[in-house]
């Protein structure tokens, strides 16, 4: 089990066309949805059951692909499911950074177990 954080890495201020469109991807108010996007609150904090794979799976991809659309860089986070973001250290964030491909390997490797 892992806990997945997407953090926006573009902490410059978004307009309304990028706000919109991503706040459709997450199911986030405005407010909550600009403040995700410059890095002050997690996009997606979710952690992946077995049973709920691919609900959550849909819940990280969709704001991956809308930030990509937009063209705005994210980092991801593979975290226990315990940890909290908020009060970790930048040090060891740094060391739990994945790629979109590791993501991906995770959710593909989580999909292939048997229920």
């Amino acid at each position: 089990m892992s806990r997945i954080i997407i953090i926006s890495a573009n902490t410059s201020a978004p307009g309304a066309e990028v706000v919109g469109p991503l706040r459709d991807a997450v199911a986030m108010g405005i407010t909550e949805a600009g403040r995700a996007l410059v890095g002050e609150i997690p996009l997606v904090d979710v952690v992946l059951f077995e049973n709920d794979h691919h609900e959550v799976a849909a819940r990280i991809r969709r704001p991956c692909r809308s930030l990509e659309a937009l063209e705005r860089p994210y980092r991801i986070y593979e975290l226990a499911p315990e940890e909290s973001w908020a009060s970790m250290d930048a040090s060891l964030r740094e060391l739990l950074e994945v790629t979109p491909s590791a993501l991906e390997h995770i959710l593909e490797r989580l999909a292939s177990r048997p229920a």
